[in-house]
């Protein structure tokens, strides 16, 4: 008996030994994909050819049928940092930058990027990246942080324009040269020799502005805290503060191709000018997730992103997107 009792228990070891250790076919797991009405989007652009939204981890989402449908874009040996804004030059180049002092370029339209800036020291981000098909680029954010590349942002070169350690939130211009960048605390600067030199404007409000808009080199118009756009006609000289009867942050805006400026924040907050921002209309409640990019889709509607995803704006309430 006990002899039985001995082989029975061997065999169910044995059999335990090779359970454990047999080949198994591998589990099949559904395929993990980003969804757009989900991803956490900090930055949008349209390239002409491609919508690419950046955001949350590093992630680059890309749109080839108008925001219909997105795929991922690949980035080699991505560092996860989230990313914060994202510019084009031309069709096939562009930049992207974040936290880490971490900088992406492409030069396939979005679909494929390479790492061109990263700080291994210090972990503060860059705010944003300007530049155009013609002259240079320049990625920005906090602290002082402040380069310039000559090369569509394959390389880049440590700057001091005379901002110290402030953080600069936003930078516009034009092929004239004629540039301008806001920040924290009424920091703004303009520059009318392409960034080679930089002059200090004087203060028309103290508080943090996040965003610039170019209308031409004289007019500009400035917005950020507490709902508050100011407009200046003469380069920065004065200012005018132009009434939103708001009081939340304000983030993205989009200007299109007949004139009107949509600026959107916090909320979902959207406005509207029709008279080259001297006065905004409130076209969306503020309600929902913050809002931080707006770009016109060629049938005319508008395509928000924010920290709610990316969705389809026709004017009236926004529709999920697709």
């Amino acid at each position: 008996m006990r002899l039985l009792i001995g082989l029975s228990m061997a065999l169910i070891v044995a059999i335990g030994a090779y359970v454990s250790f047999a080949t198994r076919p591998l589990v099949q797991f559904a395929e993990t994909r980003l969804k757009a009405e989900h991803f956490a989007v900090t930055g949008m652009v349209n390239t002409g050819e491609r919508l690419v939204a950046v955001g949350e981890l590093g992630r680059i989402m890309l749109s080839d049928d108008q925001g219909q449908t997105w795929h991922e874009a690949q980035v080699k040996d991505s560092r996860g940092s989230a990313l914060t804004q994202v510019v084009f030059f031309n069709d096939k180049e562009g930049v992207a930058v974040g936290h880490d002092g971490w900088a992406i370029f492409t030069e396939d339209g979005g679909l494929n990027w390479r790492e061109t800036l990263f700080d291994k020291d210090l972990s503060e981000p860059l705010l944003g990246v300007w530049g155009a098909a013609e002259g240079p680029v320049f990625a920005y954010g906090s602290f002082g942080r402040f380069f310039v590349s000559n090369d569509h942002g394959r390389t880049w070169e440590r700057t001091e324009p005379g901002i110290e350690d402030a953080h600069v939130y936003a930078m516009n211009g034009g092929a004239d040269g004629h540039l301008m960048m806001v920040g924290e605390h009424g920091l703004a600067f303009k520059s009318a020799d392409y960034g080679k030199t930089w002059q200090a404007i004087p203060e028309f409000y103290r508080g943090t502005m996040f965003g610039l808009i170019r209308l031409n080199a004289d007019e500009w118009i400035a917005y950020g805290l507490r709902g508050n756009v100011f407009k200046t006609t003469d380069f920065g000289a004065t200012w005018t503060q132009i009434p939103t009867h708001l009081s939340i942050g304000l983030f993205g805006h989009a200007v299109l191709a007949d004139g009107r400026i949509i600026i959107v924040g916090q909320g979902g907050v959207i406005l509207e000018s029709r008279d080259q921002g001297a006065s905004f209309n409130v076209i969306q409640e503020n309600k929902g997730n913050n809002l931080t990019s707006i770009v016109a889709l060629p049938d005319g509607r508008l395509l928000t992103a924010g920290l709610g995803g990316i969705r389809v704006f026709d004017g009236g309430q926004p529709g999920e997107q697709k």
